[in-house]
């Protein structure tokens, strides 16, 4: 057998995660661009808090939901870009982690909102405790226990986010099967994917009130001000007068609800809308500017059109398949919600939570000298951290700050190799999409894209959400960017996640280089009933922003027309 293994060097102690050339020789791992996309690097206590999740609480999670080919995801940390292998269940063991799934799935057949809520309830009441703590008092006792407590929540949210995540996915994967096997269409089909549609959630409930507080600035005879104003000064600008500040007090109301989630959803280092409500400005003026918002029209058409779909396509089954068919179905149906709805409970609170906390023990760590600054504890890890506790007049962490930081600039310039491993690319990927992992597979990473020749199309990837568009494009890399994207145009990026979902509001469509059916971009755009094409591999290096692109996403082909 071929070898392809190649050479890697570490950074030392950069996170104790820290991806090994025994690694490389162990197993086959795939660099996850969609979390860590080129330039992104996360941090050291950012790769502590996501990689004891995926290395702990997921093998707890896929235990107690033992999917019979899939024990999850395992991950290490490549100059802080994510390296993903998938642990398969020896053979000896999925017959028995069949038997096991079919009790531990009854529940979500029966009531997943049930069990969705039981999680929301859980962690609501830990993030709770975090805000309410006086870390300006807190004896140094105190706070050594806070950080025990946090890594209890870590546990407790990694837990939950993975359990919830693979048991909505899984009923997904069995209805997806049995469509499969009954009506021939799978997940990548396109009248699969209208039965996926007309679904609300939590992160289009933000966006929602965001129109309605610019509905309120143009009722109240703020727009000029508005739109003449930079997206920092507008806050300062409404603040001089009275009715500017009822807006301000709005808007205050709507970050407490909302306000917890980071710049960046996967990151510590961003802010919080709570901290800077920027983010939140631009898209309220895009809204002033363009005070259009035909998403709840949409949803609703499409889940009118849905249930007449649900309704045809099961009078097309055999009798005895029909029942059992309308409970996978409703069950599946909820893995599209769920995804966007446990970015708010879980990914965006939490992470949001975690800058907040460590930011207030690194504030008292610099306050005597122990940092140098509250934001390098984001470059230590929590037992340096608790060490440091003991005794911070004594322990300091700026030398270990300032060399991780200092290799996490330099990781910003690093660009991983797609495919690491002892394996040949193609056999590890048989491997890798024979698991059909729920995260993975179905989330992150999808099949790849069928050559096509006869299309002569520019790119191919796969259906994410149906139709066809055409527009200039639009190109970026990071949510920073989303100011830039303009009404009717394509976005085009990398991979996208709920941070984006603001942008989808103006688009026509959406190319992306990764991603799968439950991947976001693909949900969001099924809902707003644009098309989508996903794992184009290389969207972002073939097109340039104002191309005029056509997206035809009824066939998986993507042309530049010029």
């Amino acid at each position: 057998m071929e070898k392809n293994i190649q050479k890697i060097e570490p950074v030392e102690e950069y996170s104790h995660y820290e991806f090994t050339q025994e690694d490389v020789q162990s197993t086959y791992w795939v660099w996850d661009r969609g979390h860590t996309p080129p330039g992104y690097p996360w941090t050291p206590m950012f790769v502590c808090w996501w990689f004891y999740g995926v290395n702990g609480c997921m093998a707890q999670a896929y235990e107690d939901m033992p999917s019979p080919l899939s024990k999850g995801p395992r991950a290490h940390s490549l100059h802080g870009y994510h390296m993903v292998t998938i642990s398969s269940p020896q053979e000896h063991e999925k017959k028995e982690r069949a038997e096991r799934y079919k009790g531990a799935v009854r529940p979500w057949l029966e009531n997943s909102d049930k069990m969705l809520n039981q999680a929301i309830s859980e962690l609501m009441g830990l993030y709770d405790k975090f805000k309410k703590h006086n870390y300006e008092k807190a004896t140094w006792g105190e706070l050594i226990q806070w950080v025990a407590d946090m890594k209890h929540l870590c546990h407790r949210h990694w837990y939950w986010h993975y359990y919830c995540m693979l048991s909505t996915g899984i009923v997904y994967q069995d209805w997806e099967s049995l469509s499969s096997e009954l009506l021939g269409i799978d997940g990548y089909h396109p009248q699969f994917q209208k039965l996926m549609r007309g679904f609300d959630n939590r992160n289009f409930e933000a966006d929602r009130r965001k129109f309605r507080l610019a509905k309120r600035i143009i009722e109240l005879g703020l727009k000029d001000l508005v739109l003449s104003s930079k997206p920092e000064e507008i806050i300062p600008n409404l603040n001089k007068s009275e009715t500017g500040k009822k807006i301000v007090a709005e808007l205050n109301a709507f970050l407490d609800e909302f306000g917890w989630r980071n710049a960046m959803m996967m990151s510590f280092e961003t802010p919080s809308w709570r901290e800077d409500p920027t983010p939140v400005l631009m898209h309220i003026k895009q809204f002033v500017a363009n005070p259009v918002y035909v998403l709840d029209e949409t949803i609703a058409r499409q889940a009118g059109e849905r249930k007449k779909l649900e309704e045809e396509t099961i009078n097309k089954l055999p009798i005895d398949q029909r029942e059992w068919y309308r409970i996978l179905m409703k069950a599946g149906q909820r893995c599209s919600s769920w995804a966007e709805d446990h970015s708010f409970y879980m990914e965006f609170y939490a992470h949001a939570i975690n800058r907040y906390f460590w930011l207030q023990v690194g504030e008292r760590l610099t306050q005597v000298g122990a940092l140098e600054k509250p934001d390098d504890i984001f470059f230590l890890v929590p037992d340096e951290v608790l060490n440091i506790l003991s005794d911070p007049y004594v322990f300091s962490g700026k030398t270990i700050a300032k060399r991780r930081k200092a290799d996490w600039e330099k990781a910003k310039k690093f660009t991983p190799e797609f495919y690491y491993g002892a394996l040949p690319f193609e056999e590890a990927m048989g491997k890798f999409m024979g698991t059909k992992d729920v995260v993975m597979v179905q989330t992150v990473a999808g099949r790849p894209p069928i050559p096509r020749p006869e299309l002569k199309a520019d790119l191919l990837g796969i259906i994410g959400s149906p139709g066809i568009a055409e527009g200039p494009a639009r190109v970026i890399f990071s949510p920073a960017q989303l100011g830039e994207v303009r009404p009717g145009e394509i976005l085009v990026a990398p991979a996208t996640d709920a941070t984006w979902t603001p942008a989808f509001s103006l688009i026509k469509g959406a190319v992306i280089d990764s991603g799968a059916p439950m991947a976001h971009a693909a949900i969001i755009c099924r809902e707003y009933g644009i098309p989508a094409i996903l794992n184009t591999m290389e969207g972002t290096s073939k097109i340039k922003t104002g191309q005029r692109i056509k997206v035809d996403a009824e066939i998986g082909a993507v042309y530049i027309l010029k």
